[in-house]
């Protein structure tokens, strides 16, 4: 006699059938499973390696900032990058990278935002590149964090970057920025370049 077993169903019931049978609806279900599981991290962007969309983010790109570094700098502010809230509805930031950084210039802290209210601070609405320390004396804006950052109508967030003096001369290129719009994960590359030269190695920069 074939062994029987009791089978729990997706709708909650149980049936009784021949343990064959029942085997292969347990493998069919957790296929169903595993595709449906499939498609919602499609739209969360979470499958690791398959490349998501840039999406609708708009900000200027193609910039060549070169930025010779002084005795007694620290390092470099660099916010060239001012993104452009979307024409409705909102985005939200996730993280933000250096695409390419093949000497590995250390940052001095993670990536923030300086939101619009930088314009009642400053004259030009912020540095594109800076030595720093910051002036001491200068107001500055609040260092708004990344992730979580809400760009919306009209809304110019600027994104700063704080270099470490290299070694020698470096050059930085594309910042990558991950964000995502209602449950649409995206990831877009900004194409600029930030060439930095320390005083013994200046010549780039010139």
């Amino acid at each position: 006699m074939e062994d029987q077993v009791v089978e729990h169903h997706c709708d909650g019931t149980e049936r009784d059938h021949p343990a064959s049978r029942s085997r292969s609806w347990v493998i069919a279900c957790v296929v169903t499973a595993v595709v449906i599981g499939a498609g919602a991290g499609t739209l969360a962007g979470a499958i690791p390696g398959v490349p998501l969309r840039s999406g609708p983010l708009k900000a200027n790109s193609a910039t060549e900032i070169l930025a010779p570094i002084r005795q007694g700098n620290t390092g470099v502010f660099w916010g060239v990058l001012e993104l452009n809230g979307p024409p409705s509805g909102s985005i939200v930031l996730d993280s933000v990278q250096i695409a390419n950084n093949p000497d590995d210039v250390e940052l001095l802290r993670d990536p923030y935002i300086w939101d619009e209210y930088r314009f009642s601070l400053m004259e030009d609405g912020g540095f594109s590149a800076y030595p720093l320390p910051l002036p001491l004396k200068a107001e500055l804006p609040e260092n708004r964090e990344i992730d979580g950052f809400r760009l919306t109508p009209g809304s110019t967030p600027q994104v700063i970057l704080e270099f470490a003096t290299p070694e020698k001369a470096s050059t930085v290129q594309g910042i990558k920025v991950r964000y995502h719009q209602g449950r649409l994960a995206y990831e877009k590359t900004f194409d600029m370049s930030f060439t930095l030269c320390p005083p013994s190695d200046p010549a780039l920069c010139h």
